[in-house]
């Protein structure tokens, strides 16, 4: 059982009836996580549903070749694992901590009697895989035919969040070994694509050792 405080911070769970909280609460696990231990793996016939309380995770599938493509990154309050749940296949993908992780585990029948029973669980499950297609059908389309600094530039756009202004901020920057296998090139490639995008104007980043950037403006998609 976990505190059910925790559940505020989740948007999937959040302003449910006390009754519905309890339980769920009462049926989840929190483990933690060290960079670069697996959360998921792909391929794996365990179908419970994630939540990460805090940390980041990353998302990525490994093609035929064995090389490994980013899918996208997971942030705090988020969940995951859904698919599995709702059909029972093995796993589509894996999940790797990328920071220090506190993870919430749901057991998949606790977890499908909520999707399927609670209408609020139904509706905010629907909005959010609709948002996920939405977001993955864009991405490809742009990593299978934009150029380099496009293609690092659309992972980033996926991970900022807009303020008020109309700004768009990433407060937690990726590695350059992260981007790059989100936006499928070479770990160079981004990190001249990078230097070549503030060089231009197109993003700015935190001063010192902050891990945050701003981005500005976006480049032609198709120039070389």
């Amino acid at each position: 059982m976990v505190p059910v405080d925790y559940l505020k911070s989740l948007p999937l769970l959040a302003g449910l009836d006390d009754m519905t909280s309890q339980s769920l609460a009462y049926s989840m696990v929190a483990k933690s996580y060290k960079p670069r231990d697996f959360v998921i793996k792909q391929g794996d016939n365990q179908n419970d549903l994630f939540f990460l309380l805090n940390g980041q995770l990353q998302v990525f599938d490994t093609n035929a070749s064995g090389r490994d493509v980013g899918l996208s990154i997971i942030e705090e309050g988020e969940f995951f694992g859904e698919l599995a749940v709702i059909d029972s296949k093995p796993r589509s993908a894996s999940v790797m901590a990328i920071a220090p992780s506190v993870v919430l585990l749901l057991p998949c029948a606790v977890a499908r009697e909520f999707f399927f029973n609670n209408p609020k669980g139904s509706q905010r499950m629907m909005i959010w895989l609709a948002g996920r297609l939405r977001q993955a059908s864009s991405h490809q389309a742009l990593v299978a035919s934009g150029s380099a600094k496009a293609r690092i530039l659309a992972v980033l756009t996926d991970l900022a969040v807009r303020h008020p202004d109309g700004s768009l901020h990433i407060e937690k920057l990726p590695t350059q070994h992260q981007i790059a296998v989100m936006a499928n090139l070479a770990r160079e490639t981004v990190a001249r694509g990078l230097a070549q995008l503030k060089a231009e104007g197109y993003i700015d980043f935190g001063k010192g050792r902050a891990r945050s950037a701003v981005i500005l403006g976006s480049p032609p998609l198709y120039e070389p």
